[in-house]
């Protein structure tokens, strides 16, 4: 019985192995690929196929690349992409009962620049970017103080002198379509700078949208820092390097045994007011020269609510809010300060 089975096993392998090689016998041959060069940019261009052997037949199975037949090499032809999407097809060759087909990829269209972000130097100032792109861009600039010129690959980008007293910030659009662009930023400081003692003096400080008082500032530390007098008490203000000013939480002084302390303001809404370090507020500089205007927002550190003031809060000796300042004016809200020449 053993012998029996075994006879039979040996039987029906030959059988389905016979029926394998049938099968495989069906199947049309492949065409031989010597070489293939098409993958392409997205500015399209020419590629080759090369065949194995001659007289073959070749079909392009997408419209954006043709192809052509001369001897045993197929040209392909590319036009540009200009989408963002890259995009392939297949070339079908033929030859007698053999048969091949051939992937043909393009990449999508990107623009890249180096640098992206640029700095004008305030006296008036040029510089040169790199324009990576395998089509031709349209410079636009947004901004009418900005000039881009472009030669080739490289734009030159210029500036004339920034009379302003803030730094001025700008755009440059390149474009292929209006889904294909890049853009580059400009900014370029004040050609000059608002200095440490062009604040020093009088200013009108404007508060409670309508009401005014005289103050004055005072060198507290030189470059770094204001004493402000002409309210009901003094306060510092501090000062940075581009003009800009800034009021924190701070002991100001003290009423009988208590403590006196600027404290930032939410004002409206729940009517918050905080005495977390950092917490205040900064200013955004407008106006001219001779006519400065600095307008106190949030200055972002308090986060989950906006302080539009501040006002002054006593604290006992054991730190214990104990109430408002009842010496003087002790609230202050959507404060502005405005220096004349």
């Amino acid at each position: 019985m053993k012998k029996i089975f075994s006879l039979l096993t040996m039987t029906l392998c030959l059988f389905l192995a016979g029926c394998s090689d049938n099968e495989n016998n069906s199947t049309i041959p492949e065409l031989g690929i010597e070489s293939s060069e098409v993958i392409f940019g997205a500015g399209g261009g020419e590629g080759t196929i090369t065949v194995a052997v001659p007289n073959i037949a070749a079909k392009a199975d997408q419209d954006w690349f043709t192809v052509s037949v001369s001897g045993n090499v197929v040209k392909v032809v590319a036009s540009e992409n200009r989408d963002v999407n890259g995009r392939t097809g297949q070339v079908i060759l033929t030859s007698g009962g053999l048969k091949r087909t051939v992937p043909v990829t393009q990449y999508g269209l990107t623009i890249k620049t180096s640098p992206s972000e640029i700095i004008l130097a305030g006296a008036g100032d040029e510089q040169q970017v790199e324009i990576v792109c395998d089509i031709p861009v349209t410079v636009e600039t947004l901004d009418s103080w900005i000039s881009a010129t472009q030669t080739g690959d490289t734009l030159t980008v210029k500036a004339g002198a920034n009379e302003a007293i803030k730094t001025r910030k700008g755009t440059i659009k390149l474009s292929v379509t209006e889904n294909v662009y890049a853009v580059i930023s400009v900014s370029q400081d004040p050609a000059q700078p608002i200095t440490y003692n062009d604040l020093l003096g009088e200013w009108d400080f404007n508060y409670d949208n309508g009401k005014t008082a005289k103050v004055t500032l005072t060198t507290k530390v030189r470059n770094e820092s204001f004493t402000v007098t002409g309210l009901s008490m003094k306060f510092e203000m501090k000062f940075y390097t581009n003009g800009n000013m800034e009021i924190v939480k701070q002991d100001v002084g003290t009423s009988g045994a208590n403590t006196v302390r600027l404290c930032p303001w939410e004002v409206s809404g729940e009517g918050t007011f905080t005495w977390a370090d950092g917490v205040g507020l900064i200013s955004e500089i407008s106006g001219t020269r001779n006519d400065l205007v600095y307008t106190f927002v949030d200055n972002g550190v308090y986060g989950e609510k906006e302080m539009k003031g501040f006002i002054l809060w006593m604290f006992d000796s054991s730190g214990t809010s104990v109430g408002e300042y009842k010496g003087g004016t002790s609230r202050y809200t959507y404060i502005s300060m405005e220096k004349h020449k």
